[in-house]
């Protein structure tokens, strides 16, 4: 079997967690109704005291689980790519977009403010 490897393994940085944002930006798309939290857990097949990590930026969740979440909440796909982002995920569409156009790293390193060498 092929070894999987990761951006990491390309010289890619590691990725920024911000899980504290995203639990807040979750909780206020979630909103204050009552049991929303609960519900949520249900919606998604995570125990209300993993959903109660992630509101408070506790934990950070898995890219399935957030993905399930931003479907559940129907944000979207802007937010959904922020929330992988904050979560330190890539997003798999932006990940074979870029697998796929290599050529094109150049613009997205402009983009970032990156040179060709950095690192």
């Amino acid at each position: 079997m092929a070894e999987q490897r990761t951006l990491f393994d390309f010289g890619a940085s590691p990725p920024v967690v911000d899980r504290y944002a995203l639990g807040k930006e979750i909780a206020a798309t979630l909103g204050d109704r009552y049991g929303a939290a609960s519900a949520l857990s249900r919606a998604v097949a995570v125990t209300p005291a993993h959903v109660s990590d992630i509101l408070h930026g506790r934990k950070t969740p898995s890219a399935d689980v957030l993905a399930r979440i931003a479907d559940h909440l129907g944000v979207d796909d802007a937010t959904r790519d922020r929330w992988l982002a904050l979560a330190g995920h890539v997003e798999p569409r932006l990940l074979a977009a870029l697998l796929a156009s290599p050529e094109r790293w150049g613009e997205v390193r402009a983009v970032l403010g990156v040179e060709e060498g950095d690192r």
